[in-house]
């Protein structure tokens, strides 16, 4: 029996509803903010705690996750100096008192003559500022505005639209005292901002390296920034794999639940583990799992005689001085033993497709990395044999 749990492909697409969970396991970089900057005495929703960026290689998509702050206790934070009410900031909500359209102004945040306008209004906004130089000018900066309860890609400094710039967002209002409010990319059942960027190469030719800026301010007035979230493009792309790459994509074969993607599983729920073979075959095809204990995002090169595979999230037992070492291998029996080295070994199909179910889920949260080597006629390579995707499953 397979031990997995809820899933989250380091590679692929995210859903973008407003819940940072599967940004946040996947982030190729983040930037901690701190909070009760915007007010001292309450949880406003323009105040940031953190900022997710994620860039998926094979749909040339960018993922911003803006973390609102959230007050768990009326103490507070053991140790950081959180005030406040308890509760979670809502999109649009600038003083602080739960409701992003209220008519009145909570005083102790937002003083007269301004007020807390309906949703994120005309004189409120959320910026994403990305730079795809990564220095090179404001110029050269698109701006991904939430403002008037709309969004859009455009220029900086003149917030320009970029025609045919395409994107989405959804603003997490759970912890809103009414709903529905007037925001309405509004998920009530999930908290925090989530946007995504289509296209990128589209405004870095040659996506690299990129920085990310956030801004959450209202009347005009900036309210929380976070510093610059560097994103290394290149040394993450080991999540994608490498199956059927000589067409000039890759399939993604690993699956938990069904997709590919992000899959959050709930304790002690059923979870499936999926490997499919390369849309050129073989079929059978002969594979090797490897799992890793956490969310791992290095790179690790992969060789067979000499030949490159590809490159993994986490090192394997063909470099086994190397760390971090997975804990659990499956792989076909006419595989050589040294593919798993020492690594227990449960019973595993011996060829490619497969599908095993944990039926009882987990009761217990964990967090594991999955990904492995898949027999592939669709290779880049004289061996026959590719890297898959890489997927972290995570059940809490």
């Amino acid at each position: 029996m397979l031990t997995v749990a809820c899933l989250l492909a380091l590679v692929g697409q995210i859903t973008v509803d407003g819940n940072l969970d599967d940004i946040r396991a996947v982030a190729q970089a983040s930037q901690r903010d701190p909070v009760n900057e915007v007010c001292a005495a309450a949880r406003s929703g323009f105040d940031f705690s953190n900022v997710y960026v994620y860039y998926a290689v094979d749909t040339d998509t960018v993922f911003v996750g803006l973390d609102l702050m959230d007050i768990p206790d009326p103490h507070g934070i053991p140790g950081s100096p959180v005030w406040g009410l308890p509760g979670l900031g809502v999109p649009g909500d600038a003083d602080g008192d739960g409701d992003p359209d209220s008519p009145a102004t909570n005083p102790i945040c937002v003083a007269a003559p301004f007020v807390d306008e309906d949703g994120v209004g005309p004189d409120e906004f959320y910026w994403v500022m990305l730079d795809p130089n990564n220095g090179g000018g404001l110029r050269s900066t698109i701006l991904a505005q939430y403002r008037n309860n709309r969004f859009d890609i455009g220029t900086y400094p003149d917030r320009t639209p970029i025609p045919g710039a395409s994107g989405a967002i959804a603003l997490g209002t759970i912890g809103a005292s009414h709903h529905p409010t007037q925001i309405p990319d509004e998920n009530p059942s999930t908290a925090d901002i989530e946007m995504r960027i289509d296209h990128w190469s589209r405004y870095d030719s040659t996506p690299a390296n990129f920085s990310v800026v956030a801004i959450g301010a209202f009347y005009g007035l900036p309210s929380d920034s976070t510093n610059a979230v560097l994103v290394d493009i290149g040394s993450h792309s080991c999540a994608s794999g490498a199956v059927n790459e000589s067409s000039g994509t890759t399939d993604r074969v690993l699956r938990i639940n069904g997709n590919d993607t992000v899959s959050v599983a709930a304790l002690s729920t059923p979870i499936d583990v999926s490997l499919d073979v390369s849309l050129d075959g073989p079929n059978p095809a002969r594979y090797v799992l490897w799992i890793w204990a956490g969310s791992l995002v290095d790179s690790f090169d992969v060789n067979a005689r000499g030949t490159a595979l590809g490159c993994t999230v986490g090192a394997t037992p063909l470099r086994r001085f190397e760390q971090p070492q997975p804990f659990r291998c499956l792989r076909s029996p006419d595989l050589p033993s040294r593919v798993c080295g020492s690594l227990a070994e449960p019973n595993a199909p011996p060829r490619a497709p497969w599908s095993i179910t944990r039926r009882r889920g987990f009761s217990v949260p964990i967090t594991l990395t999955l990904q492995g080597i898949l027999e592939d006629e669709g290779a880049s390579n004289p061996i026959g044999f590719s890297v898959t995707n890489a997927v972290v499953v995570e059940v809490q």
